[in-house]
């Protein structure tokens, strides 16, 4: 059986790959923006916004670099072709960070939501006793959610023999370079409850900072509580964080969501979903791009580097400097 180009795993890994490489520079003169870049003013959720960072970024190279899942529907299975490939490391142990990294980011957003509702109107409230451990809750709900699939992976023998008896066309992948790793190939609604709860549970909570945040700032308005200025600088910080969670999050579902249709009333093709995945593997990339863009310190100095890099060009040009010319 012919592979095409889009659905070779060739062109998957290679691909991948390149993304990555592209990605990296950009990955660390982010961290430099908030390390070093973020005013005394954001001073109160720098920690948080680095955290998001890490997580977002951490998962950017493991995608890209270090594992480069390659997934084969319309079963739950797949192999990995990135750098661990060459470690033998268990491919359920490593799906099993790699789940919950992506729990992480989800906690990592709740994080600065809350953060933001603890600073306006929770501070001098029964919720600056409960903060903490409800984080810390969060971040050993998205440690645990994925163990009851990690010990419902079938048989490798037995699950590969019924895979291949029930979806023979995944076989053409299949080799013992990479041997076809199954989770599930039958029909588990457990899973996907596991999974759609885990992001019903971080939405549910974001939304639930978000709408007493908006309410107050619209009641400190009325109420005269805060002068006009700092009403404008909360309200405008407020819009970045909302940009910066929702670009980021629409490359994560977008794919998920044109995957899930065509898989409901066409099929999904490996072509569509290796796409689907390349896409998604930038999430990082266009969460830093994102944060550099919308918050207006980083964009200040991200303009002031590129101003100085026009400038000494011009100077380079106007004075002869290094010219080739004889």
């Amino acid at each position: 059986m012919n592979v095409s180009l889009l659905a070779s795993p060739q062109f998957y890994s290679r691909t991948l790959y390149v993304v990555g490489c592209i990605s990296i520079p950009i990955h660390i003169f982010a961290g430099y923006c908030i390390l070093f870049q973020t005013p005394v003013s954001m001073k109160s959720v720098k920690w948080n916004l680095l955290n998001l960072y890490f997580w977002s970024t951490f998962m950017d190279i493991f995608l890209n670099i270090i594992t480069q899942p390659f997934l084969t529907p319309p079963s739950i299975s797949g192999f990995l072709m990135g750098l661990i490939h060459y470690t033998g490391l268990d491919t359920g142990i490593v799906l099993y960070f790699g789940i919950t990294m992506m729990a992480f980011v989800g906690v990592s957003i709740v994080s600065i939501f809350e953060n933001r509702y603890f600073i306006l109107c929770g501070q001098n409230t029964w919720w600056r006793r409960v903060r903490y451990p409800f984080l810390i809750v969060n971040y050993l709900l998205a440690s645990v959610h994925y163990i009851p699939t990690l010990i419902e992976i079938p048989d490798q023998i037995a699950g590969r023999e019924g895979m291949f008896t029930m979806y023979p066309k995944a076989r053409v992948f299949d080799n013992p370079e990479n041997p076809i790793y199954v989770i599930s190939y039958e029909k588990n609604d457990w899973y996907a409850i596991r999974e759609a709860s885990i992001i019903l549970m971080f939405t549910a909570e974001v939304t639930g900072f978000v709408i007493p945040v908006q309410i107050y700032m619209r009641r400190a308005v009325k109420k005269f509580n805060l002068s006009e200025h700092s009403i404008s600088i909360q309200k405008t910080f407020l819009r970045a964080l909302h940009l910066q969670i929702a670009i980021p999050a629409l490359i994560m579902l977008l794919p998920h969501v044109a995957t899930a249709i065509l898989g409901i009333f066409v099929s999904t093709s490996q072509a569509t979903m290796n796409i689907s995945y390349i896409v998604i593997s930038m999430h990082g990339v266009f969460a830093n791009l994102t944060m550099m863009y919308v918050h207006k310190p980083y964009r200040e100095y991200c303009k002031s580097r590129v101003c100085f890099s026009s400038r000494v060009d011009r100077f380079v040009s106007s004075t002869g400097l290094f010219s080739t010319h004889t």
